[in-house]
């Protein structure tokens, strides 16, 4: 296997699915109102509540790719204390930023248990809006773990790289069995 030939994480599948379940109720509502001249009433808001899915769960899939927005360029011309400094600064505004989404969204979820979709009463808004502080917790997990790694690549590079290389032979070893 080739190394530009990457792994679907759990993610990838669960959005990809969620992309899936979508494209068939829209379509099964075109054809329910264009071809039989019925509507499928609930159809609409249950592909809202899946584009919404997608959306920030697709967040986590740009940040496991590496395709968020970032200021690299900028602090990768730095000398090493300063890009550490910079590096720590925009991590703790990041982290800020998750941890505050994760807490104010958890309680807006809470909050929000008692209301009921209009066309799918079945269907809770605090169910739609668990998703944000679901994704933004892995999403700093993710980024602390990144964040650490950098620290120890701006402090030591030498063993950094080492240790990166020990833990891509671990995964290739892997893959060979």
């Amino acid at each position: 296997m080739e190394e530009s030939e990457k792994k679907l994480s759990v993610m990838d599948i669960f959005c990809a699915v969620i992309l899936i379940i979508m494209f068939a109720v829209v379509l099964a509502q075109i054809i329910s109102r264009y071809v039989f001249n019925n509507v499928i009433v609930w159809s609409d808001e249950l592909a809202k509540f899946l584009l919404i899915y997608v959306a920030i769960f697709g967040a986590v899939v740009a940040e496991e790719r590496g395709s968020n927005v970032r200021f690299e360029f900028i602090i990768a011309r730095l000398p090493r204390i300063p890009k550490l400094i910079v590096s720590i600064i925009m991590n703790a505004i990041v982290v800020t930023f998750y941890i505050l989404t994760i807490i104010y969204s958890t309680r807006l979820s809470i909050e929000a248990h008692f209301m009921q979709g209009v066309a799918l009463p079945m269907i809770r808004w605090s169910y739609i809006y668990a998703c944000v502080p679901i994704s933004f917790a892995i999403l700093l997990f993710m980024h602390v773990k990144k964040m650490v790694f950098e620290i120890k690549c701006t402090l030591y590079p030498k063993e950094a790289i080492s240790s990166d290389k020990a833990i891509s032979t671990d995964s290739d070893d892997k893959k060979k069995r």
